[in-house]
């Protein structure tokens, strides 16, 4: 039996059947990885941390990208 998790994005919710890390996440839905802040559960993910950081049953990412203009 493949054991599914369920993550939300942003409050959509994702079944996934395999361990992801958040850059991997962030390639599959074609975010680039300037300009953004990521929260995980309510704190601040460090860019840093995304290839190391992965996504858990029931996670709650929030991805904000900035924008500039004038």
């Amino acid at each position: 039996m493949v054991k599914r998790y369920k993550f939300f994005i942003n409050g959509q919710g994702y079944l996934i059947d395999t361990t992801v890390t958040i850059t991997q996440v962030l390639k599959y839905f074609n975010y680039g990885k300037t300009f953004l802040v990521l929260e995980k559960n309510g704190s601040i993910c460090l860019k840093e941390n995304w290839d190391s950081t992965s996504v858990n049953s029931m996670d709650k990412i929030e991805i904000i990208t900035i924008m500039g203009g004038g």
